[in-house]
């Protein structure tokens, strides 16, 4: 219900913000596919969503999150034969998509989980961020080594955090889901409403996640906009300031942060807490649109 312009002009900022790596990385698709997916749920357009979801699992697997927040909506609604139907659907398209590769290699998905399953603290997490935090006031040394793909914390501490990471995402992300369940009432999909859900599961899933690649900031794209409520232009400008401060790191002063420059390392604990922030400004939002309803 609003002018193109009034949505296309924060779409924009959020991609110049973000710079030139929404071209080098293909974490655009499956940002694309989300967006699609909630979409065609909003419109009504159900199979079409899952369809949209599926894809975008198989890209890259973080939409997957955005799965109970469609359910949530259904038992709302008491339309729990929904809820099977487009499971079926949505397991229908990833297992004609990953079949192949079943066949060609069937170690191939094992050997994916394990390859991830052991990989340590990411330099860029939001668990890095802590001990660097640590290590800047003198408390605890950390140093870095190259594994996985990354340059990651050498710690004690972080083979733990390391250990715990996966169960920490999943906690967040039931309280996060028991929250959407509380905030949501029965009624049509409302776009605002699935954009600030989404908004947060996503945000709470870079937040606890062991890794925070520079590129998984595109993933949170087509969410900034879909706030609607009077935290949008806090959600806004706390996006682009992520944004321009992810470009500065990476590509511009990656190696000042693996030298641990304090300057550089500061400017990254600040990118997460604004991150952090977002989750906040998302779970705000939601409380806003319950109050008016």
């Amino acid at each position: 219900g609003k002018a193109p312009w009034k949505l296309l002009l924060p779409y924009t900022l959020c991609i110049l913000a973000i710079g030139p790596i929404i071209g080098e990385q293909y974490d655009i698709i499956p940002a694309i596919f989300t967006l699609l997916a909630l979409y065609c749920f909003w419109l009504g357009k159900h199979k079409t969503s899952w369809v949209f979801l599926a894809l975008g699992v198989m890209t890259k697997i973080y939409p997957v999150v955005i799965a109970p927040i469609f359910i949530i909506w259904y038992i709302r609604n008491r339309q729990y034969r929904l809820i099977w139907t487009n499971l079926l659907i949505f397991a229908g398209i990833c297992l004609a998509i990953v079949l192949p590769f079943l066949v060609i290699s069937p170690d191939s998905i094992w050997n994916l989980f394990s390859y991830h399953s052991q990989r340590g603290i990411q330099i860029e997490s939001t668990y890095a961020s802590l001990l660097l935090a640590v290590a800047l006031l003198g408390l605890s040394p950390v140093g870095l080594i190259m594994n996985f793909g990354s340059w990651n914390i050498e710690s004690p501490v972080a083979d733990v955090i390391a250990g715990l990471s996966t169960f920490l995402l999943v906690f967040f992300l039931i309280l996060s889901f028991w929250f959407i369940y509380r905030q949501t009432r029965p009624g049509e999909a409302q776009i605002a409403r699935l954009g600030a859900c989404s908004l947060l599961v996503v945000s709470i899933t870079l937040i606890t996640s062991k890794i925070l690649s520079p590129q998984y900031l595109i993933w949170l794209i087509p969410l900034v906009p879909l706030i609607l409520t009077r935290w949008r232009h806090a959600v806004l400008g706390v996006f682009i300031g992520a944004g321009i401060m992810t470009y500065y790191i990476f590509p511009h002063n990656y190696l000042s942060l693996l030298n641990l420059d304090p300057g550089v390392v500061t400017v990254l604990i600040l990118r997460n807490i604004l991150v952090v922030l977002i989750t906040w400004l998302s779970v705000l939002s939601l409380q806003d649109m319950k109050t008016s309803d």
